[in-house]
């Protein structure tokens, strides 16, 4: 396996960390990964090994505020500054991609983030996977809350709080939970505008699902307690090329989950399928 560290300049200037995992022999197939929230891209290096092993090449980015990558944790001034720095990290990717086909790979906010991304800018990727994504919260902010969360948005857009998630949220795998808790590279922030501009694009994917036409595996344990894996399966229904599975008793990581070897399994032989054409 072969590793490179990557960084870039978003269309802003600001400066942007990302890696790669490449096999030592020619992939047969490419996955950009789009992390969540808190987090970064060297939290995926087992993960990205494992594809490896596989022939599958593994390129990550750092969002901007995130792990090695310039900005302030969790704030944002428009979701497009997500947007547009992973059109800006895949363009930059073109030296290193091969001429095998590409999946974009998004995990909880990274989901919401990937399924917006492919539906407005539709780069050319042969299929999408989404784990726990942030399409419909487990425990939403009530109405009054929303509405004061908008007005504070208008006025202070970039204060921050924190996200409320801790490690057993995320994982049983309580060597998991420890390595999440000791990351220094993770943070907890999010800003008012941040969560604001996440939670009216889940709403627009949520009115949208049938719009997004290209093959999709969509992933999410049962037992999360933060995103819904309701809303998951609801927007999975109503794609037309949708594949969807819950797991029962898996938490948030599925990558991190005590079930990993299942999911690995699962979104490796569905990226086998796409690449056969069936």
């Amino acid at each position: 396996m072969i590793h490179h560290n990557h960084t870039f300049q978003a269309i802003d200037g600001l400066t942007l960390f990302a890696q790669s995992w490449i096999p030592d022999d020619t992939p047969k197939a490419e996955i950009i990964m789009v992390h969540g929230i808190g987090e970064h891209s060297g939290r995926y290096y087992q993960w990205a090994s494992r594809f490896c092993e596989q022939g599958v090449a593994f390129h990550a980015i750092d969002h901007r505020g995130h792990g090695l990558s310039k900005g302030k944790p969790g704030v944002i001034n428009h979701l497009n500054d997500y947007l547009n720095d992973l059109e800006s990290f895949i363009k930059y990717l073109t030296p290193y991609f091969h001429a095998t086909p590409r999946f974009v790979y998004g995990h909880s906010m990274g989901g919401n983030l990937a399924l917006n991304y492919l539906m407005h800018f539709h780069p050319q990727v042969t299929g999408a996977i989404i784990t726990s994504p942030w399409l419909g919260l487990v425990h939403p902010p009530s109405p009054w809350m929303t509405h004061l969360v908008r007005r504070i948005d208008r006025l202070v857009p970039h204060v921050t709080i924190s996200n409320g998630i801790t490690p057993k949220q995320l994982t049983h795998d309580p060597v998991e939970q420890e390595r999440a808790e000791q990351d220094q590279l993770n943070h907890t922030r999010i800003s008012v505008r941040l969560f604001n501009r996440l939670s009216t694009a889940a709403e627009y994917l949520m009115s949208h699902p049938q719009s997004f036409t290209m093959p999709l595996l969509m992933l999410h344990g049962q037992d999360d307690s933060i995103t819904s894996w309701e809303a998951t399966q609801q927007f999975a229904r109503q794609a037309p090329k949708a594949t969807f599975k819950a797991y029962t008793n898996a938490l948030h990581e599925l990558h991190n989950e005590t079930i990993r070897d299942e999911v690995f399994m699962d979104i490796h032989n569905w990226i086998e399928m796409q690449i056969a054409g069936k």
